[in-house]
């Protein structure tokens, strides 16, 4: 059959020029992605693996006859951002050329692309180097994605290089700021009056940036880890330590709040978790509607959908809706939710507000009360009313005088099964579209009180107290965390507590009205301005954004042949953003607007519906983007989630950096260590730290590190004790002349609420200005503090290596290596995460102390003892308040240090020094620490060659290398108080093993261990723990266990071991 001349058309030129770029491609639910993850880029992939990709091209052209001449990247034009270009290469003909090859080709280039999970790329022959438009990739997401796969590639090397089961300190430091880089996150506020459209927007970006169904699908062959498969009964602690990245991230997130870690991790999650069930088949067909979204575009049809997933107020919705809390959406890897309830006693406290309301006169109410907001929360309190408790309006205005408490209110009794509880609901992960609509259904039920339903859930909804959602959205990639805020026009005042709860802790505030921030309400101005997030903005603007951004579609309708109305828009942003940048001004007066916080405020006007209409087109998806191209730079959103990716790295720059410069350490010291390995098999090299030295540092290093622990507890007591009470005393004096200057107008008791710490909505005065300020006056504190105590370690570290380097001398163990260890140490216990000890940590720990006494010693006493009888002890309240920050403050702040310094810290170290290449000829036979500065176990490990039966006085030897992180082994734990012995044997890790056994003396489980180490004069600190044996045959485990039992003789009443 001839073929068509048509394609077996000779090019004229024996020059061929290929552009290669990620494809726009379409998403699950028919919507063309404006987003690509950054490991499946080719434009990420030719960044990260040139070497490969430059293989690939040249390897796949030649089986076409193309000899590749040149592979250039070419940058977008006006955008210096990395990862903004397309890449050309330059081929030359060596064979005939025609369309039928070309074909071939770009099917064999795709195919290989996709072995490296490259799958949506654009490859064509072009003329010129023009450049095409690509889907956007997140640029947290693309550094955090690029610095752990550098350092994973040189962890494999090093596993290669040595036998070390743990990883040496050097990598055990860069994996911990990898995890503070992952688990940073930055809280972006939605916030606006009400009927604005903030659910309608996100709904949209969510439903533009949702993961594939393929990726969706992964998850179940990734298997995401639900609590009923965790093998055995472990505690929290096993589990955080093993297996909490396997976890949803809502158990995740649970399990990150628990204190008690020994308690049983099963009976603890499993009670709370309910999986996704999807069981209304019709409704997916309803998600068709999705792909009719064009139209707005195209013929300027009104939209008319379901909701994506968040819940959206209705045209017809009442004040029947009690459930005003913020919604907060976070990435999760399947849909997942976690719902929180008030306990029983916020719930009374919230009704008893109503008594107050009821008895206030209406003659003076209205100096210190919001009419419009009391009207709000009479109408939601009286709801709450009818559903939490058996009376009705006009019973409980007839026994107001029976009310003298909170308590005094009866709720339900059936509310007892949820009230302060917590319920997790967890998708499958095999199916996107029916997670997603199970959860939209548990949503919608939750946040919108509906006549018909049942009474049981209404009495939920108006017990919420906290609802988290977690999306498999690439715009929540880089640990962004959105809140989808109440309207402050439709808000009762818990909802507003809510917002200025809210508005106290986000980094970044998108603010969105209809048409500009001038004409803006003038409630949202308020609540802003008062809000903390101004406070901060204005303090450091650098570390905050505020974005501006106008919404107008809600009454204009653009679409096709609209450009020039949308440039018209687009030349009137320069005016507009000089009008807002006045009204800023004024907002934040007597204050002035610095150069810094106008570069950190964003104006823009958005259109995403108009953006969501463009990518609900159908047919060719880059032909589709680069029509619209103008169209969709108008629409803005692009440039919202770039300026999102921009602040976030901004806010990580130096820890980025921090990470670099360490993979780069590391590479030049594992080059080192390769020529020193060969030297050292050579015989010119020393080898590693026998266990008489690892023993006799060991015993040196506890005075030491004793004394320094003492140094740090003084330091601490000495600076609170001190420097926070001089403080504190002149507070109280300014505290109380606040108070002079609002008690006269405080004559209604709601004003004490707890449930608002003293800045309850409703009321003009807030009681929280009394300690406003607090926190600024402690920041010296705190600064001095923290360098008084680096100061302290770094004297340690100076002593712990002087004393490192005489037991070790002669070795291969150096001053830098010791240093490297106890750097470690240092970073570890003034880390960047939220637990570590520094200056923000000690800001947070003081503002919850702060936050609890005053709620605890002055708000609770007074809500209860009345208005008269409050005024009278105010003094001695505002000192309660003062000495219980202080005692409270000074407990919490030890007990972090303590906890944040590593108790291992010695064993540690003496594995640091250890080289990075290790063969096992180098490694001495025996039970050894571990070197992982998170193991609580090697605190108990006894390091030896040998062992000693206690009964017969035998020494044994060793005969493998073995440390709390092996496997299949027997071990031997002796009584350092009495010398009793017990045997055990497991197949998990050492490590897991015997936290169980610590969790059981602490329980005081009725076994042998726990009855012994309870016993009077025996503690935990008498334990000593050695790994005796290796199996390597893991059926015969028992019988050596058996065997080591009978050997040692430590069968009851000689030893620990029962005959079961």
């Amino acid at each position: 059959m001839a073929s068509d001349p048509k394609k077996t058309k000779r090019l004229e030129t024996p020059r061929v020029l290929i552009r290669l770029c990620d494809s726009f491609f379409y998403t699950s639910e028919k919507m063309i992605a404006p987003m690509v993850p950054a490991k499946k880029s080719v434009r990420v992939f030719y960044k990260l693996h040139p070497v490969t990709m430059y293989k690939i091209i040249c390897d796949t052209g030649e089986r076409f006859g193309l000899e590749m001449t040149e592979l250039k990247w070419c940058p977008l034009k006006e955008d210096s951002r990395e990862l903004v270009g397309n890449l050309f290469i330059h081929y030359r003909a060596l064979d005939p050329w025609n369309e039928v090859l070309l074909a071939q080709y770009v099917e064999k280039l795709q195919s290989e692309l996709q072995e490296f999970n490259i799958t949506n790329v654009s490859i064509h022959e072009v003329k010129d180097q023009t450049t095409l438009s690509q889907p956007v990739i997140s640029e947290i997401e693309y550094n955090v994605y690029k610095l752990k796969l550098n350092y994973e590639n040189f962890q494999v090397q090093q596993t290669k290089l040595s036998t070390l089961e743990i990883l040496p300190v050097e990598f055990q430091n860069i994996q911990m700021l990898l995890a503070d880089l992952e688990e940073s996150r930055t809280r972006i506020a939605i916030f606006s009056h009400n009927a604005v459209g903030k659910s309608f927007f996100l709904n949209l970006l969510l439903l533009l940036t949702s993961e594939s169904h393929e990726d969706y699908g992964k998850q179940e062959k990734r298997k995401i880890l639900l609590p009923e498969e965790i093998e055995g009964n472990p505690t929290v602690k096993v589990v955080k330590d093993e297996q909490f990245g396997d976890l949803p991230e809502a158990v995740r997130d649970l399990l990150s709040s628990v204190e008690d870690d020994e308690q049983d991790f099963k009976n603890l999650v499993q009670p709370l978790c309910n999986p996704l069930i999807f069981s209304n088949k019709e409704n997916v067909q309803s998600e068709e509607q999705f792909s009719k979204l064009s139209d707005y575009f195209t013929d300027r049809k009104r939209i008319e959908i379901e909701p994506y997933l968040m819940p959206e107020k209705e045209f017809d919705e009442s004040f029947l809706t009690t459930t005003k809390c913020v919604i907060k959406v976070k990435y999760g890897t399947t849909f997942q939710m976690k719902i929180e309830y008030f306990d029983e006693e916020q719930l009374q406290n919230q009704l008893f507000e109503l008594v107050s309301l009821y008895q206030a006169s209406e003659e003076t109410e209205s100096t210190y009360i919001f009419q419009e907001m009391k009207e709000r929360a009479v109408t939601s309190l009286k709801a709450k009313l009818s559903i939490l408790t058996e009376y009705d309006e006009e019973r409980f205005k007839n026994q107001l005088e029976s009310f003298k408490s909170p308590e005094d209110i009866k709720l339900y009794e059936d509310i007892k099964t949820f009230a302060g509880k917590t319920e997790l609901h967890i998708g499958k992960g095999i199916n996107a579209t029916e997670d997603r609509l199970a959860l939209r259904a548990i949503l919608k039920d939750h946040t919108r009180q509906q006549p018909d339903n049942p009474m049981i859930l209404r009495k939920q909804i108006a017990a919420v107290k906290s609802i988290v959602v977690y999306v498999p959205s690439k715009l929540l990639y880089g640990g962004k965390e959105i809140l989808d805020m109440p309207g402050t026009d439709d808000s009762d005042p818990l909802a507003m507590s809510f917002i200025q709860d809210a508005l106290d802790t986000v980094d970044v505030v998108l603010l969105i009205s209809e048409y500009a921030f001038t004409i803006a309400g003038q409630e949202v101005k308020d609540t802003l301005k008062t809000s903390r997030f101004i406070k901060n903005w204005m303090q450091n603007s650098e570390k905050y954004k505020l974005m501006l951004l106008s919404y107008t579609e809600k009454t204009w309708q653009l679409g096709k042949n609209d450009l020039k109305k949308l440039q018209k828009l687009f030349e009137q942003e320069n005016s507009k953003r000089q009008k807002e940048m006045s009204e800023l001004s004024k907002l934040i007066h007597p204050d002035s607007l610095s150069q810094s916080m106008k570069d950190n405020t964003i104006t823009s006007r958005v259109l995403p519906v108009l953006y969501t209409s463009i990518h609900a087109m159908q047919g060719n998806a880059h032909e589709i983007i680069e029509e619209n191209e103008d169209y969709l730079k108008y629409a803005g959103i692009d440039q919202l989630i770039t300026h999102l990716d921009a602040f976030i790295v901004q806010r990580n720059t130096s820890l980025i950096k921090e990470i670099e410069e360490k993979i780069s350490a590391l590479q030049n010291k594992q080059k080192n260590e390769v020529t020193e390995d060969q030297e050292s098999k050579n015989g010119t090299s020393s080898q590693s730290t026998s266990f008489a030295q690892e023993s006799s540092f060991l015993k040196k290093n506890e005075d030491l590190f004793s004394g320094v622990k003492k140094k740090l507890e003084h330091i601490i007591t000495e600076t609170v004790e001190k420097k926070m009470e001089s403080i504190f005393v002149k507070f109280a004096q300014h505290a109380m002349k606040r108070w002079t200057q609002i008690g006269n107008r405080v004559n209604n008791p709601g004003i004490f609420n707890p449930q608002f710490y003293g800045k309850n909505p409703l009321f003009k005065d807030k009681l929280y200005i009394l300690f406003d300020d607090l926190d600024k006056e402690m920041s010296p504190v705190f600064e001095t503090l923290i360098r008084e105590l680096q100061a302290a370690l770094a004297e340690y570290k100076s002593q712990a290596i002087a004393l490192f380097t005489s037991e070790l001398d002669g070795k291969r163990v150096n001053s830098h290596t010791v240093g490297n260890s106890l750097e470690h140490a240092l970073t570890w216990h003034f880390g960047k995460t939220r637990s570590s000890m520094n200056e923000h940590t000690c800001k947070l720990t003081f503002e919850k102390h702060l936050k609890d006494s005053l709620k605890r010693h002055l708000l609770e006493p007074a809500y209860k003892d009345g208005i008269e009888h409050t005024k009278r002890k105010m003094g001695r309240h505002i000192k309660n308040v003062l000495s219980a920050v202080r005692t409270s403050f000074l407990k919490d702040i030890i007990s972090l240090c303590n906890e944040r310094w590593p108790s291992n810290l010695a064993r540690f170290m003496v594995r640091a020094c250890n080289p990075l290449i290790s063969n096992p000829k180098s490694q001495p036979q025996g039970c050894t620490f571990c070197g992982d500065i998170k193991c609580s176990v090697c605190f108990y490990i006894e390091s030896s060659s040998t062992f000693k039966s206690s009964n017969k006085g035998t020494i044994y030897i060793i005969q493998d290398r073995l440390n709390c992180a092996s496997k299949n082994v027997i071990y031997l734990i002796t009584c350092k108080k009495c010398s009793a012995q017990y045997v055990g044997q497991t197949t998990q890790s050492i490590r897991r093993r015997f936290v169980y056994h610590l969790s059981t003396i602490k329980c005081k489980k009725d076994l042998a261990l726990p009855k012994h180490y309870n016993t009077a004069d025996h503690s935990l600190q008498d334990i000593s723990l050695m790994v005796i044996e290796q199996v390597t045959n893991e059926s015969s485990i028992l019988q050596r266990e058996q065997y080591w039992i009978s050997e040692l003789n430590t069968l009851k009443p000689s030893g620990l071991n029962c005959i079961n």
